[in-house]
């Protein structure tokens, strides 16, 4: 009896940064378990994708021009409310994963960790 193939992950990339975007897009399209849907450079531009796409896991910035991770997770979490969303820090302390949790996160890595730990991170969360 052969396994049942399973689809991959649908994952939306949000962060300001075009260089974190790039490398986040390449690690993941290079993982068999994702399929990178969608990127997103800021906080309204992200809501709305993911209003519109509703991917399985969604990698949010924290500190982002205008609105930043936290303060757009609460209406994603209402559009995609299955979805696995893993805020990603520089600086993912204690009070901002309490913060996270509370919103409706799933998780906060910390953007000094390996790529492959945060597609563990994903694929746990």
């Amino acid at each position: 009896m052969s396994p049942v193939p399973t689809s991959p992950l649908t994952l939306l990339i949000i962060d300001d940064s075009a260089a974190v975007r790039a490398v986040v897009r390449s690690y993941f399209c290079s993982d068999e378990r994702f399929a990178v849907v969608g990127e997103a450079a800021d906080g309204p531009s992200g809501r709305s994708l993911a209003a519109q796409l509703c991917p399985s896991v969604i990698v949010l910035d924290q500190v982002m021009p205008g609105l930043c991770g936290t303060d757009v997770l609460p209406d994603i979490r209402r559009s995609c409310p299955l979805a696995r969303i893993v805020v990603f820090s520089a600086d993912c302390n204690s009070r901002l994963r309490d913060q996270v949790l509370e919103l409706g996160g799933n998780a906060c890595v910390n953007k000094t960790v390996s790529l492959d730990e945060l597609a563990d991170a994903l694929s746990a969360a």
